[in-house]
C-alpha cells in the first residue's frame, strides 16, 4: 500500500472528580498517570513512530499526552472536547498530509464512536464488489451478523484505552473510505 497510514484514537486516561473543578479542568488521577505512562510504552514500542498529534484542550487529555512520551508536533483542537463522529472525522481530513502515523486523543463517547464508524464504513465498502474484484470474505460471523472481537471491544472502552486503525488513502478521505481496525488496547490488557 504506498499511500498507508495508521490512526491511533485514544480516550484520555483516568481522570478525577475534585470538587471546584470546570470539567475541563479535570486533571488526571494518580492511576490514570500510570495507564497513560504505559500506553505511551505500548505505543512508542508497537507502531511506527508517530508523526502528528491532535489532542482536546482539556487538562486530562494535555496530561495524558504528556505521560505518554510521545513527542512530535501537537495541534490542540477545540472540537475534540465533547465532539461526536462528524466532529473527530473532520478534524482527522484536516490532518498535516505528511503524517504517516497520527494519533488523537479525546473522550468517550466520541473516540470510540468515531472508531467504530470508521471500522464498520471499511467493512462495508470491502463488502461492495469493485473494479472486478469479489466481494471480501469476512467469513460466518460476518454473513450472521455477528462483530469481530476487536469491534465488541470498543463497546466498553475504558479511560486509557485506543484502537489502532490502518487506510491507504489520505487523510482527507478517511470519511468515506473508513480504516481498518487493527488492535483495540485497554490499560488492563
Amino acid at each position: 500500500m504506498p499511500d498507508s497510514r495508521v490512526l491511533i484514537l485514544m480516550r484520555h486516561a483516568e481522570a478525577a472528580h475534585p470538587g471546584g473543578y470546570r470539567d475541563h479542568d479535570r486533571p488526571l488521577t494518580t492511576h490514570g498517570s500510570r495507564d497513560a505512562v504505559a500506553a505511551g510504552r505500548w505505543i512508542r514500542g508497537r507502531v511506527s513512530t508517530v508523526d502528528a498529534v491532535l489532542c482536546s484542550t482539556a487538562a486530562r487529555t494535555r496530561q495524558t499526552l504528556e505521560l505518554t512520551g510521545i513527542t512530535t508536533p501537537v495541534e490542540l483542537v477545540d472540537d475534540l472536547y465533547g465532539g461526536g463522529i462528524d466532529d473527530i472525522v473532520d478534524v482527522i481530513c484536516r490532518a498535516p498530509a505528511s503524517a504517516r502515523t497520527l494519533l488523537v486523543i479525546g473522550h468517550a463517547p466520541g473516540i470510540p464512536a468515531t472508531a467504530y464508524e470508521l471500522a464498520t464504513t471499511a467493512r462495508l465498502s470491502s463488502n461492495r464488489p469493485g473494479a472486478g474484484e469479489p466481494p471480501a470474505d469476512h467469513g460466518d460471523d460476518a454473513a450472521a451478523g455477528v462483530e469481530p472481537d476487536a469491534l465488541q471491544r470498543l463497546r466498553h472502552f475504558s479511560a486509557g484505552a485506543f484502537a489502532v486503525l490502518s487506510t491507504d488513502g489520505p487523510w482527507a478521505q478517511i470519511g468515506e473510505r473508513g480504516a481498518e481496525l487493527t488492535e483495540v488496547h485497554h490499560p488492563e490488557d
